[in-house]
């Protein structure tokens, strides 16, 4: 079953079409991402009330959007993901 969404996904991207978003918050995620803000858990949480958004990204990425994350480091000893769309 889930094999499906991901062909699904990938035919997407390659025609260039994405699906839009039906959750809102993935909606969320998405639209602060379009606009160019780079989210972490914390910042999501705070910003857009999405406790969960390494699977809202996960989602995003499905539906054929090119969300990337990137493991930062905050201070000495602490990385946490940071998430942006693919320029």
């Amino acid at each position: 079953m889930g094999e499906g969404r991901g062909v699904a996904a990938q035919e997407q991207a390659e025609s260039g079409r994405m699906m839009p978003p039906t959750a809102p918050k993935t909606l969320r995620v998405l639209r602060a991402l379009q606009a160019g803000h780079r989210l972490t858990v914390a910042e999501a949480l705070r910003r857009l009330n999405v406790f969960a958004l390494p699977q809202e990204c996960y989602r995003l990425r499905l539906l054929g959007y090119p969300v990337e994350g990137e493991m930062i480091e905050t201070s000495p000893g602490t990385h946490v993901k940071l998430y942006r769309m693919k320029k």
